[in-house]
């Protein structure tokens, strides 16, 4: 029986429990508050709870120290303080900080860092890795975090990345920092690295300050699924070194199956690579057809020094993509391998002859894709190859026009934007109000926000004024607010519908239009409140104000406010009356005491005379004061010794009731005394023991109870018994006499 009932109280308890610090309405995400001082210490224990439409989490700490492994297929951001950024790092061995196998994960206003312990690196491999060899590919966007390396003295091997992906959706990075460990003589994990994907974008990120050796470039992108699109805008890549030991470059891109790529507003800055096969910027174009499509344009390339360029080399084995390099600029770089010396600026090389091509014009076709770029070189300072099956059919240099040159058809004015203006010379805004006052909006510009998801940075898309907008907005109640919060007159009840208690009604901006106004003369009540709907001032108003003989009368008190003093008006003394009143919880709080006015609102008289006055004083407040005659019947003596010490009957009538260690009889034995020969391991006198013993002694105390009861019950029948039995036996004894006198 005992059992059944703590099965069922677990039961009821359980049911009833709901997640702390987070909120949760149909369609919106689940929301946390991860910290030290929080319901939820760590992400995981947050992600434990079920939330059909996601999660945002934000750390609360300046720093957060646990690893995460994501292998569900929820939606999830997590973010940093809102004032600044929190450092993701770890304290301990293992591979990585983030991997995420599966879902849709945003990071935002985060510092995810390496973080060395005398010859130990934490993590060891990666600060994040995405990608999942299964089906549906994660996808990943990062806006405003910092990665930073560390120092390291040993060879960085191939696996040891800032970011790895590998095998991805859809990744973004916004306004991101990659920071090397800038030390001579160190070795830095390689910055971001990114495989088999659909769609990848940089914008505004900055890589800079790192020091790399060993096999892989600073940023290796190979994109082999089809119809693939990289988009690269905005970026920088700034001070770095690439030793001579290592293979590649700077940044080192492969395209594969009608790739789309999109170079543009990027900025290469005073980077060194001795490697052996790539230099600042490297693109293989790896497949023999199918377009490949590479638009290079307005990027900067300044003071690099490589092996065979100091700005761009192409690989193409491809005749049917297509190559644009214009509006670049080249700006005072160097190689140092003696071979084609023209080759400082650009080094291009077709495996390929290029459809349309031919010995005659490969050079103008060259020179054509470098329209409107400029350079400081006063000689070429671009060389080609152009090779078919191998064999060399055209080799030499080009130059790229002076920069001090004028050049027809290349002062396209930004100033004065048109619908057809290049993207190219005039890049699209990123500020939202900019983007929708361009005339390429919708065209050339497409709209970021027309596909918004419940991670959509507010700052990329900004949340919605118009509740009926915002109502369809997949943001409302987690980055954005609830539509409610903003109503105007024209909101749509169908979106909010009108409140229909008259203390909100009031509040409402729709009031007398869409939604009912409480104090109109159709909704006015004789007992609406003033506070809602104060008396009319004016006499004709008056007269049509339903409480005019009432709270609205003509007496100076008619018209009671939270604000009216009690002196013009005193408080009622009638409980029914005060609880209408606006003035009870303020003005008229303790002004006027019932006998069911609670001590918490205004404490008991401790002044006998106050006391006997107070109508609680034989009820909430019998126990306000005690003397030394007050009987434990009244009040209970106090069970706690401080309090004891304080009550005027502790060397009276509750002397007794707390006994001391002098009281005590040494030689009696008690209940929870330790037995001396007792070992500690021996001991059942923990609290689940005695918990049981308890129980057991309810359950002995009930069985006696039982077994006296029926004592009783069989005494009391014994006795009827004998009783019955007498009275029978004396007939029995009386009636052989009568037989005898009949003489038969």
């Amino acid at each position: 029986m005992i059992i059944a009932v703590l099965l069922v109280v677990t039961f009821v308890v359980c049911k009833n429990l709901t997640p702390q610090n987070s909120q949760s309405i149909s369609n919106a995400p689940c929301t946390f508050n991860v910290g030290k001082n929080q319901t939820y210490e760590t992400i995981g224990a947050a992600l434990a709870v079920t939330c059909n439409d996601g999660y945002i989490i934000t750390l609360v700490d300046e720093k957060y120290t646990s690893p995460l492994n994501l292998v569900s297929a929820s939606t999830k951001l997590f973010q940093g303080r809102n004032d600044q950024k929190t450092k993701w790092e770890l304290t301990s061995s293992n591979l990585g900080i983030l991997l995420q196998q599966r879902a849709v994960v945003t990071l935002i206003n985060l510092i995810f860092c390496f973080n060395s312990s005398g010859s130990n690196y934490y993590p060891t491999q990666y600060l994040i890795q995405v990608g999942d060899q299964t089906t549906p590919y994660p996808s990943l966007t990062v806006d405003y975090c910092d990665f930073k390396s560390v120092a390291r003295s040993a060879t960085i091997q191939n696996n040891i990345f800032i970011i790895h992906i590998n095998n991805a959706n859809t990744i973004s990075l916004d306004h991101c920092n990659f920071y090397g460990a800038n030390s001579t003589g160190s070795n830095d994990p390689k910055m971001f690295g990114c495989e088999r994907f659909s769609r990848l974008t940089l914008k505004y990120c900055t890589f800079q300050n790192g020091n790399f050796t060993y096999t892989y470039p600073a940023i290796f992108i190979n994109s082999s699924i089809y119809n693939a699109v990289i988009q690269i805008k905005s970026c920088q890549f700034l001070e770095s070194f690439i030793g001579a030991d290592s293979q590649f470059g700077i940044f080192y891109l492969v395209c594969n199956n009608r790739t789309t790529t999109t170079l543009v507003g990027n900025t290469f800055l005073n980077s060194i690579s001795f490697g052996n096969k790539g230099d600042i910027l490297t693109i293989v174009d790896n497949t023999t057809s199918g377009e490949n499509k590479f638009i290079i344009s307005s990027n900067i390339f300044q003071y690099n020094q490589g092996k065979q360029s100091g700005g761009i080399i192409i690989d193409s084995r491809n005749p049917e993509s297509i190559f644009d390099f214009t509006y670049n600029i080249f700006y005072s770089n160097t190689k140092t391998d003696t071979a084609y010396p023209a080759a400082r600026n650009a080094f291009l090389q077709w495996q390929s002859i290029p459809t349309d091509w031919n010995v005659s014009n490969i050079e103008t076709k060259i020179t054509q894709l470098f329209q409107c770029s400029e350079t400081n070189a006063d000689s070429p300072s671009v060389y080609y190859i152009v090779k078919n099956d191998s064999n060399t059919i055209k080799s030499g240099s080009i130059r790229i026009p002076f920069w001090l040159d004028t050049q027809s058809g290349c002062n396209e004015d930004c100033g004065n934007i048109v619908s057809n203006t290049s993207v190219i010379i005039c890049p699209c805004p990123e500020d939202p109000a900019l983007l929708q006052n361009d005339p390429r909006y919708g065209d050339l510009c497409p709209n970021p926000c027309n596909n918004i998801n419940p991670f959509t940075s507010t700052m990329t898309c900004p949340c919605p004024e118009d509740p009926t907008l915002l109502q369809n907005d997949p943001r409302k109640g987690g980055l954005c607010p609830y539509p409610c919060n903003n109503i105007n007159s024209s909101t749509s009840i169908a979106v909010c519908p009108c409140e229909t208690v008259p203390a909100k009604q009031k509040d409402d901006p729709r009031k007398g239009g869409l939604c009912p106004d409480p104090c109109s003369k159709a909704n006015l009540k004789i007992d609406t409140a003033t506070d809602i709907c104060p008396c009319p001032t004016n006499p004709t108003d008056l007269g049509n104000d339903i409480r005019k003989d009432g709270i609205c009368s003509s007496d100076k008190c008619g018209a009671i406010t939270s604000t009216t003093p009690i002196e013009t008006c005193e408080c009622p003394k009638a409980q029914s009356d005060f609880d209408k009143d606006p003035r009870a919880t303020g003005l008229c709080k303790c002004k006027v005491i019932f006998g069911t006015t609670p001590n918490g609102t205004c404490p008991c008289p401790t002044d006998p005379t106050d006391l006997k006055n107070d109508p609680r004083a034989n009820g909430l407040c019998k126990c306000a004061i005690i003397t030394s005659t007050t009987t434990d019947e009244t009040c209970k003596c106090p069970t706690n010794q401080t309090e004891l010490a304080n009550d005027p009957r502790k060397d009276g009538i509750c002397k007794a009731t707390i006994v001391t260690p002098g009281d005590e009889d040494p030689t009696e034995t008690k209940p929870g005394d330790i037995d001396p020969g007792k070992k500690d391991d021996d001991d059942d006198d923990d609290d689940d023991s005695k918990g049981w013993r308890k129980i057991l002694q309810y359950v002995v105390y009930g069985v006696s109870a039982v077994m006296v009861i029926t004592a009783l019950i069989v005494l009391i029948t014994l006795f009827l018994y004998i009783k019955c039995y007498r009275r029978k036996e004396t007939v029995i004894y009386t009636k052989p006499q009568g037989i005898e006198m009949n003489n038969w």
